[in-house]
């Protein structure tokens, strides 16, 4: 399951999170399905940053590169 593979890490800013969200990979605005295999763990801000783009379009404050 999801969590058990990645459950605090944020798939694009690659920091912990104590928070963790479960965001689209494709967005559901793009035709992205609800599916296990179209899901990705996402901290707080990069989720909400996302919204239906591909990619977050700002890092978190705290963010200091991969």
């Amino acid at each position: 399951m999801l969590w058990n593979e990645n459950p605090s890490t944020c798939v694009y800013c690659r920091m912990d999170t104590d928070s963790p969200q479960i965001d689209h990979s494709v967005p559901r605005s793009r035709g992205g399905d609800t599916t296990l295999e179209n899901a990705q763990t996402t901290c707080p801000h990069c989720n909400a940053s996302k919204g239906g783009r591909d990619y977050p379009v700002t890092p978190p404050a705290d963010y200091r590169g991969a």
